[in-house]
């Protein structure tokens, strides 16, 4: 147990972090929980955050700005059984069992400066289990919770970069970079996208019957899914070879996306009804594939 202020709060076992409310110790009350992974053994809390040691489920840092709601920050849990935790002079240490001791932190001193935001879904929904790394004047790693915030706190005016890493998604900005950082940065969001494999894979679809109509309001959609990131240029050629419509669009490495064809000319004129050939070329993709038009 580890009480700041009129807070209390308690490391109780399987029902995880419990706030108490002390400011009449006459008559405690109970003013918020968090159920944490496993087994709460300890806690220690300063500033807007309790450090709880979880056993099997490692070190849990969880927000307690709101006592009545807190809520899970991120977490570190290739440790093995974290028992014991305690901060002092700018970092966080953790007893762990047939390890010893782990010490996360920020060097000597309290961190001077913060760098923080949230990975989320384009939804807002935040995103669990993104590796948030640092890099630069120092080197650490903050793994997101589930509502995706991160924060770090660095000791000097140096030069950082924050990128956020996880399997299978893709990031938006690919990473933040500071140059002789002066004062705390917040709002360093970012936007993760669940990736699809890569094939350099492209296909045509559109219409009911194989075949594209256009009277019905029909159109080709060119789906493609590129290996590397730049841009696609989609050429459409009659079967004689003459240009019909173009288009060119970037694209990002491993995402799904399309292009569609209205079925219509340069000119802005419905083409006749016919088989049309589709070049497809930019960002690793070089295929040619058929469209048929039939009215």
């Amino acid at each position: 147990m580890h009480i700041v202020g009129n807070y209390a709060y308690v490391a109780d076992a399987f029902n995880g972090l419990v706030i108490i409310d002390v400011s009449d110790p006459a008559n405690p009350a109970e003013a918020g929980f968090l159920d944490t992974p496993e087994y709460a053994y300890d806690v220690y809390a300063i500033g807007c955050y309790a450090y709880v040691a979880d056993r099997d489920s490692g070190l849990r840092v969880i927000n307690i700005s709101n006592p009545a709601s807190p809520v899970e920050s991120g977490y570190y849990d290739d440790v093995g059984y974290a028992y014991s935790v305690f901060a002092h002079n700018g970092a966080i240490y953790t007893g762990i069992n047939n390890t010893g001791l782990l010490v996360f932190g920020f060097g000597p001193g309290s961190p001077a400066r913060t760098i923080s935001g949230y990975v989320r879904y384009g939804s807002g929904a935040g995103i669990g289990g993104v590796q948030v790394n640092l890099s630069g004047n120092a080197s650490l790693s903050f793994t997101t919770g589930s509502s995706g915030y991160y924060i770090f706190g660095v000791p000097d005016a140096g030069d950082y970069t924050v990128t956020p890493s996880k399997s299978g998604y893709v990031f938006s900005p690919g990473n933040y970079t500071y140059t002789a950082l002066s004062e705390s940065k917040a709002n360093q969001d970012f936007t993760g996208t669940a990736a699809v494999a890569a094939s350099d894979d492209c296909r045509i679809i559109g219409g009911a019957r194989g075949y594209v109509n256009p009277t019905k309001g029909e159109t080709a959609t060119i789906r493609l899914t590129p290996s590397v990131s730049g841009d696609i240029t989609v050429k459409v050629y009659t079967a004689q070879g003459s240009l019909v419509w173009e288009a060119t669009k970037s694209v990002v490495a491993n995402i799904e996306d399309s292009i569609e064809w209205n079925c219509y000319n340069k000119d802005n004129s419905m083409v006749a009804s016919g088989i049309y050939l589709v070049r497809i070329k930019g960002a690793g993709i070089d295929k040619v594939k058929k469209a048929a038009i039939i009215k």
